[in-house]
């Protein structure tokens, strides 16, 4: 019997001693991944000096910090690992430097709320899917609770759990966003089943409440694969070109047009043909086009205004086709334009050149960014050179780069300026700098007008917080070009090349995404956190979710009205922002 129990206990010990081991070994291969990710921080992450002055933010310290969270649990979980690399990233405060993990278990409600002062409301709801639920809830309705908490901390929960210490506007809103979309690749706890949610109507003191079950998709994989579907960039096969084709988008774009292919459309959030407010007057003319929603309207029943929302800046030569069409009539026939870009995750810097060259009669000075680089974008940029060295006209141009990058028209000038961009980055190498000097964003030093179809008329650009990236880089072109007078909210500042990367490990990490590059603006003055400052800033209250966006259809009118009537200052003349608050 004595002998029994000696040999349970050594057997018991042996267990205990193999499970020690072997989580000694995970930390161990937990800590590499680690040094892994740094070193991918210090090859790719372009703006690492300006993080060091804007945040304070110190690499080494963070990645420590990481490490005695591991080294300090004794049973750490994927999940917790997932966690622990999530914060690493959220500590840099960058809207492009983004984790993903491996995961397809995702949770949604048909509707989307946004916040303003404390308040929650619906700004879109699937109909149909009320109706089937016989739920009375509609766009304007604010919530109150949501699974028996208050709707604001249960928001705050999913910023403090998603973004960290990140509190500006744009990650309030990407925020609320989650309120009824959650997702396991995201490192989000993912609902089933039934949830109660209480809600009151506008200008109504009095609560109602419905229980509906979430939709609900289980997880299909366990650290192996991925079911997600690719974010489709409208590029052709024949013309992937790293070192023409980088992405300046949200990443976090990518999940709302994975679940469904309309819901973002429907959602009105990001990268929708429609915003949330109706239409800004008495409208005389519609574009039937299905990549924009243009359109003029009368105000004042003496000037004709024009309207043009851009959805995004993931387009091709099909919808630059489409924008010329609409920027030919409006030349014709309005006294204004008004561009919105409202709710925009960006896109491609090439689409948005061939947009910005019809939205002025002058040269546009462009921007430019400080651009990390390795052997890899040295050996593109020799195949590149290497390739336009002999174009001498336009015909020689579009046999190499073809008739369009993005929609943007290829000639010889634009082949020069590739060539040149190309030597520049050869020759930052050889001079041992792995981050470069300042030098025009892609290589294009000056966008010029269109040849055939310019907007010569007063131009004003709505902005908000979800203005992200390539719409960042319109705004900030036309502004610091006095060639618009922008209006609405703060953008959302973040407007580099992305960079992403992958690496074998076991521990589900399936994409390491960088900002490749720092955009600066005319005086030299990063875009990164800080954004685009309106000329003239609205404060959105309450009353616009409940009133169907009255009062910043006012403001918009109001100014445009002041500025043809030269009350307000000309573009070159505005130094510094205007601020008007919804009453």
């Amino acid at each position: 019997m004595v002998k029994i129990i000696y040999v349970l206990a050594f057997l018991i010990a042996s267990i205990y001693l193999v499970e020690a081991q072997d989580y000694s070994l995970r930390q161990s291969q937990m800590i590499a991944d680690l040094e892994i990710i740094k070193h991918e921080f210090e090859i790719n992450y372009a703006p690492f000096g300006w993080k060091k002055k804007y945040l304070h933010w110190n690499l080494d310290h963070e990645v420590t910090k990481a490490k005695e969270k591991i080294l300090s649990s004794s049973s750490l979980s994927t999940k917790q690992y997932h966690q622990i690399i999530r914060d690493l990233f959220n500590s840099v405060q960058d809207l492009h430097t983004y984790v993903r993990f491996y995961a397809t278990e995702y949770a949604f409600l048909p509707f989307c709320v946004q916040g303003v002062q404390g308040h929650y409301f619906v700004v879109w709801v699937d109909n149909l899917w009320a109706k089937e639920q016989k739920v009375s809830l509609q766009v304007g309705d604010e919530i109150l609770s949501f699974d028996g908490s208050p709707v604001k901390e249960v928001v705050e929960e999913i910023r403090l759990s998603a973004f960290g210490a990140n509190h500006n506007e744009t990650y309030q809103h990407l925020s609320e966003w989650q309120l009824t979309l959650r997702e396991a690749f995201r490192v989000q706890d993912v609902p089933q089943g039934p949830i109660e949610i209480v809600f009151r109507k506008p200008d109504s003191q009095q609560a109602h409440s419905f229980v509906v079950n979430w939709e609900y998709a289980p997880e299909e994989i366990i650290n192996n694969y991925s079911l997600s579907i690719p974010l489709n960039l409208e590029r052709e096969e024949g013309n992937k070109h790293r070192f023409f084709y980088q992405e300046r988008i949200l990443p976090f774009y990518a999940s709302l047009v994975n679940h469904s292919s309309c819901l973002a459309d429907k959602a009105k959030l990001l990268g929708a043909k429609a915003n949330l407010f109706p239409a800004l007057g008495p409208v005389l003319w519609r574009a039937d086009l299905p990549a924009f929603e243009a359109y003029i309207y009368s105000l004042n029943g003496s000037k004709n205004i024009g309207y043009i929302r851009i959805p995004d800046f993931l387009g091709n030569e099909y919808r630059v086709e489409q924008f010329q069409q609409i920027i030919a009539k409006m030349e014709s026939c309005t006294d204004a334009l008004i561009v919105d870009v409202m709710n925009n995750p960006g896109g491609f810097s090439f689409y948005t050149y061939a947009l910005a060259s019809m939205l002025t009669c002058k040269p546009l000075t462009n921007l430019k960014q400080f651009l990390s680089i390795t052997q890899e974008d040295v050996y593109l940029a020799v195949q590149t050179a290497s390739s336009l060295k002999n174009i001498v006209t336009d015909h020689d141009a579009t046999q190499v780069l073809g008739p369009d990058i993005n929609g943007y028209a290829v000639d010889k000038r634009l082949a020069c300026y590739l060539f040149k961009y190309a030597t520049y980055i050869q020759d930052q190498f050889k001079q041992g700098k792995y981050f470069t000097d300042l030098y025009p964003l892609d290589g294009v030093e000056t966008i010029y007008p269109h040849p055939t179809t310019q907007y010569t008329k007063p131009l004003f650009v709505l902005t908000n917080p979800l203005s992200i990236s390539c719409a960042e880089l319109l705004v900030a072109l036309l502004q610091d070009n006095k060639g618009a007078i922008i209006l609405g909210g703060q953008t959302a500042g973040a407007g580099g090349t992305i960079v992403r990367r992958k690496y074998s490990n076991r521990f589900g990490i399936a994409d390491l995404v960088f900002t490749g590059s720092l955009v600066c603006r005319y005086n030299e003055q990063p875009l990164e956190n800080r954004g685009v400052k309106p000329d003239v800033a609205y404060r959105w209250t309450t009353e616009d979710y409940t009133k169907d966006h009255a009062n910043f259809i006012d403001f918009v009118n109001g100014i445009v009205s002041c500025s043809m009537d030269g009350l307000l200052p000309n573009p070159t003349d505005i130094l510094e922002e205007i601020i008007f608050e919804s009453r």
